[in-house]
């Protein structure tokens, strides 16, 4: 009987001793991230890997920015906004602006070696000198070009240094030589296109300098449009596109610039550094873009107010930002665009992206370091200013505007209402 009690007091205390080991291992913090990007799983998972007192969950929205912008204010509104968002970085000023996001300014300054980042990339988080999140990645604005295509019409390919790149002129000039026909199987071949539609605000950026346009704002932080030099670049757009060298909406969007690409009926298509991973089989190469300038801008992890654990919260953005992260995105080819961090930014240089040749390499982050001296500008309202410049440029096919001019002053007038009416 004595060894019964003796056994059941052990099993007791055993118990007991159990029961305050898992008090004393409370379950991990959960921090959410929201993102578009389908490759967010990943870093999720690399992150839960190392961690066991916080944990990342990632909230996925399929699709473009237009699910985002569609699917987090109905999360704010219910109060289940996420602990991060992967925002591009015009709308960063919108959302703090609206009081939706954590001032994490005492944080950065306390924790962060600004050394340790490539230039301006931090400024991308920043609205009225206070810091609102962490530097997601550089996305950098380039042309690819089909050199089968350059090959096929006998036009010489451009060059691949920004310091010679070819100018506007050199441009207009060589786009109908790229346009025609292809004599093996008789499909029209067009020398460039613009996101299947007549351009908008944040994509022409990089051609205003060619136009004479240092900044796209004038001193009052009115958006420029209602100039002679801006209406000339739209009258040469234009042109080109009556012309026939730029690929007519109904061919983009029934083949889409893959498949133009792949098909050999496409000479330059202008994205980006999002599109490596797009182009990687389709003998497409990176070149400087006219004028010798690109744009380059910051998307970011902005921060939510009300998370349920803001110390969790700022360990997992130190942790975006962290040598030991960027070393995987880098290294598992996960990434589509360029690291924040100087160190991994000279890595990737001899590392991302293999397939491209050394040429190609060179070409490219030299275009990146040649755009940070040319920050993208952008406004509170940029996402209302693109949609709105996309709807009146889109009437000159309609014939609603007589001459370029009339478009820029109805530009103008338009994006200042916007700009009155928000703010």
């Amino acid at each position: 009987m004595k060894k019964l009690l003796c056994l059941a007091m052990a099993l007791f205390m055993l118990l007991a001793c159990f029961g305050t080991a898992l008090a004393d291992d409370p379950a991990p913090k959960i921090v959410r991230l929201l993102s578009i990007e389908s490759n967010t799983s990943e870093l999720v998972e690399l992150f839960n890997k190392s961690h066991t007192d916080i944990q990342m969950e990632q909230v996925y929205i399929s699709g473009s920015w237009d699910g985002v912008s569609q699917k987090l204010p109905a999360m704010i509104a219910a109060n289940e906004a996420p602990d991060f968002a992967f925002m591009s970085f015009v709308d960063v000023a919108a959302y703090a602006a609206q009081g939706y996001l954590r001032d994490v300014t005492e944080l950065v300054e306390r924790d962060i070696n600004m050394a340790d980042f490539v230039p301006g990339v931090w400024e991308a988080t920043m609205v009225e000198g206070k810091y609102w999140g962490v530097p997601y990645e550089i996305r950098v604005e380039q042309t690819w070009y089909d050199a089968d295509v350059f090959d096929m019409m006998g036009v010489p390919y451009p060059s691949q240094d920004w310091n010679e790149a070819w100018t506007l002129e050199e441009w207009r000039e060589n786009l109908p030589k790229l346009t025609g026909t292809n004599p093996e199987t008789g499909d029209s071949v067009y020398g460039h296109v613009w996101q299947g539609n007549l351009w908008y605000w944040s994509q022409l950026q990089w051609l205003m300098a060619a136009y004479g346009h240092t900044s796209p704002f004038d001193e009052n932080g009115r958006p420029i449009w209602d100039t002679p030099e801006m209406a000339q670049m739209l009258q040469d757009l234009y042109d080109m596109y009556q012309e026939g060298v730029l690929v007519p909406n109904d061919i983009m969007a029934e083949s889409g610039y893959k498949t133009l690409f792949a098909n050999n009926r496409l000479a330059m298509y202008t994205g980006g550094t999002w599109n490596a991973q797009a182009v990687v089989d389709m003998n497409v190469h990176a070149m400087p873009n006219v004028g010798g300038r690109t744009n380059y801008w910051i998307d970011t992890w902005i921060m939510f107010n009300g998370t349920a654990d803001p110390d969790a919260q700022w360990e997992v953005a130190k942790w975006l930002c962290s040598k030991e992260y960027w070393d995987w995105k880098i290294t598992e080819d996960v990434s589509c665009c360029l690291p924040i961090r100087a160190d991994s930014f000279e890595e990737a240089k001899n590392t991302l992206w293999p397939w491209l040749t050394e040429a190609d390499r060179d070409c490219l982050f030299q275009g990146a370091e040649e755009a940070f001296a040319f920050p993208m500008e952008y406004h509170i309202k940029m996402p209302a200013l693109n949609n709105a410049s996309k709807e009146i440029l889109n009437m000159i096919k309609t014939g609603e505007y007589a001459t370029a001019q009339e478009t820029c002053e109805a530009l103008q007038e338009y994006w200042q209402d916007i700009i009155d009416d928000n703010i």
